[in-house]
């Protein structure tokens, strides 16, 4: 994945390896924040269960463009985190954040309210509270957001469905046709896209 920086410099990384052996490497101890509870919590284990479960196998699970998406999310943000000199807990906290902000869409295919589904889902498995916020917040507006908040609407809105970073103006595009009917979505959305224009011009 290449994007460009705010100083203009080129960044690119593995979607395959650098990101994932990078979190991979933060909890192979479980010492964190990622302790195991609930049926599905596998967060030291890189949210395998969950995942294999509820994205792969399971009855009504995610599409597979839907997973492309939350991946290029992720490395989006882990690529942003690295490049700005995040800290190491802030860019494992981002690369979480993206991999799991839609699965608030399992047995949910229209996306009604998906943040706030997801990040219950996500209490539920034992996640911190600061990522489960961040997730429900991440399809409407809020103001004075916090910086990891802006950083997922700009990551969620320039990623495609197929993983690929396109920016958010032509991305845009394409979530007007899909919310054509669902006016109060659309008027959300559009309301973080003039953040984004203020505060994250080189990512249109």
């Amino acid at each position: 994945m290449q994007f460009t920086t705010p100083d203009m410099g080129e960044i690119t990384i593995s979607d395959k390896s650098e990101a994932c052996d990078f979190i991979k490497d933060s909890c192979k101890e479980c010492n964190r924040k990622y302790e195991c509870t609930g049926e599905n919590a596998a967060f030291c284990n890189h949210m395998k269960n969950i995942l294999v479960a509820k994205y792969g196998a399971a009855e009504g699970c995610l599409k597979e463009s839907r997973i492309r998406h939350s991946m290029g999310v992720a490395n989006f943000l882990f690529a942003y985190a690295k490049s700005h000199d995040w800290s190491k807990e802030e860019t494992e906290d981002l690369y979480l954040t993206g991999l799991l902000h839609d699965i608030g869409y399992i047995d949910n295919p229209k996306g009604t309210d998906h943040g706030r589904l997801g990040a219950e889902i996500l209490k539920r498995n034992g996640l911190n509270a600061e990522i489960c916020e961040l997730i429900s917040c991440h399809g409407r507006f809020i103001e004075n957001p916090s910086r990891k908040q802006a950083l997922l609407w700009l990551a969620d809105l320039c990623v495609n469905r197929d993983g690929d970073y396109i920016g958010y103006q032509k991305r845009y595009e394409s979530i007007k046709e899909r919310y054509k009917n669902d006016p109060e979505r659309l008027f959300q959305v559009y309301r973080i896209l003039e953040y984004l224009q203020i505060h994250f011009s080189e990512y249109r």
